[in-house]
């Protein structure tokens, strides 16, 4: 019996020793997932901060386009306007 108890207890210790090992694998790919995590968290708030300042921009563009087709119609339209006067004033 003693044996059988020396073999119970030597596959007992290759088992702790084998679960040992996995836990040392399974922390190690623990941290690699932590920091694979936070480097797509930083990722993410990157592109977030690169939309929202392209949204911006764009409205911004927006805007001025606006700004530039209303300038072009009031030019139009005073251009318009000097042509008669100065037709007027002609005769």
């Amino acid at each position: 019996m003693n044996a059988t108890k020396r073999d119970r207890s030597l596959k007992l210790e290759q088992e702790l020793e084998q679960l040992g090992s996995i836990l040392v694998t399974l922390r190690a790919s623990h941290a690699e997932l932590i920091h694979e995590i936070e480097s797509l968290y930083a990722a993410r708030e990157d592109t977030l901060k690169q939309y929202l300042r392209l949204t911006d921009e764009w409205c911004t563009v927006k805007k001025q386009r606006e700004k530039s087709g209303l300038s072009v119609q009031t030019v139009k339209i005073q251009l318009g306007f000097y042509k008669n006067i100065r037709s007027y004033s002609m005769r």
